[in-house]
């Protein structure tokens, strides 16, 4: 099977497919012939706190990227400076180049207007995802051809406070959440982690009158992951279904959508400790397996489908007959379709209503304030979260 959702074509994502999967492997590599160093069962989807530990050789060659994309060609850097001084300013969490947190600073910047089909929001809430410590770091400028300085983040709740042209269904003052990226691999210049951000008014919903700015923001990249993957597989109730990494950002949304919004009977996953054990039997998972004390594979067998979140396929492919990785990572084989998401409102509205009447929640483990976004970073870079890292809002 594809391991596209249904409205994704081949054509639009296999550039981005191919070069990620080869970009993915000497990164991947430094978690699977190293797992003690770190714990890849709580980093879903791209990168893990090892990958912060650089050779030195590694940070030189992204520096140099780095410098060479803060020089453009000298009539587009003029050009690109007199849109900037002429635009209103906000302020916002800008990344400079690539590295730690000292790459990060928070300054004015030029505040985006709303294209035909976008709107502006006012922004609440953000969360990080293990994809800013990438780019942060650098470890995907292979294939995210970032421009320095742009505004890093993913997720959002907000306000509108103006629309495009073409743009019918949005008023100003509507609360909304969303992903404001197409594609999580290919970002634009404006992200979330600031006081507006512009967005294509499909990639956003209107926000669940139950629940907070915070907790919106934590569900995006989550929900719209977990829908997607599932609809990829197309696994029905009946199946016996394993998630590996059960208490990250996407796990603890996977499960509660696999029991509640598919109905599957039978949700495996993965996780270290007894409280997250609790945890995520609570929100619909009929087994936990502890890797820090037994082997998966000891546990686990006859399964119908498994979804990868920390690279470990081979355990997947033991226990599975289909699996699925979100992570990607060296030597995947080729029965191991390897995921990415794309931002789609509709995938929002698909679960509205089970977050309205409180059968699944959002699961934050952490919020920061405006101020403290390097402290965000670390506390998601320790890999040891349950659920998603919230970023206030700079005026909440």
């Amino acid at each position: 099977r594809s391991p596209f959702p249904p409205m994704t074509s081949f054509s639009s994502v296999s550039c981005c497919f191919v070069t990620l999967t080869s970009y993915l492997i000497p990164f991947t590599a430094l978690s699977v012939r190293q797992p003690s160093r770190n714990d890849p069962h709580q980093t879903p989807l791209f990168v893990e706190a090892s990958w912060r530990r650089l050779p030195a050789s590694a940070v030189r060659k992204h520096a140099a990227v780095s410098q060479r994309r803060e020089s453009p060609a000298v009539g587009l850097e003029t050009e690109e400076k007199e849109d900037d001084a002429r635009a209103e300013q906000m302020e916002a969490w800008v990344q400079t180049g690539y590295g730690g947190p000292e790459v990060l600073e928070r300054r004015s910047f030029p505040r985006p207007s709303p294209g035909a089909n976008q709107v502006l929001v006012k922004i609440k809430a953000a969360a990080l995802n293990p994809i800013d410590i990438a780019r942060r770091t650098g470890l995907v400028a292979a294939f995210i051809n970032d421009t320095f300085p742009f505004v890093p983040g993913y997720d959002f709740s907000g306000t509108v406070v103006g629309v495009g042209r073409d743009v019918t269904k949005w008023q100003e003052g509507m609360d909304v959440y969303g992903y404001v990226h197409e594609r999580g691999v290919c970002p634009q210049r404006y992200g979330t982690f600031a006081e507006y951000t512009a967005v294509n008014e499909a990639f956003i919903a209107e926000k669940p009158a139950s629940l907070t700015h915070q907790e919106c923001a934590s569900l995006p990249t989550a929900v719209m992951t977990s829908l997607q993957v599932l609809d990829s597989l197309a696994i029905p109730p009946d199946a016996r279904v394993l998630w590996t990494a059960g208490a990250g950002g996407i796990g603890t949304t996977a499960i509660q959508l696999m029991k509640h919004y598919i109905g599957v009977k039978h949700i495996a996953t993965t996780a270290s400790g007894e409280e997250k054990a609790q945890l995520l039997k609570q929100l619909g998972a009929n087994i936990v397996v502890d890797y820090t004390k037994q082997k998966v594979t000891d546990v686990l067998s006859d399964y119908d489908f498994a979804v990868d979140a920390t690279g470990d396929w081979d355990s997947c492919l033991a226990i599975a007959g289909s699996v699925l990785t979100i992570r990607g990572g060296i030597n995947r084989p080729a029965s191991v379709p390897f995921f990415t998401v794309r931002a789609r409102g509709s995938d929002l509205y698909r679960v509205r209503e089970l977050y309205e009447r409180g059968v699944v929640r959002p699961v934050v483990d952490s919020v920061f304030p405006f101020d403290s976004l390097p402290e965000a970073f670390s506390r998601l870079e320790t890999g040891r979260v349950t659920g998603k890292v919230v970023l206030r809002g700079r005026d909440e």
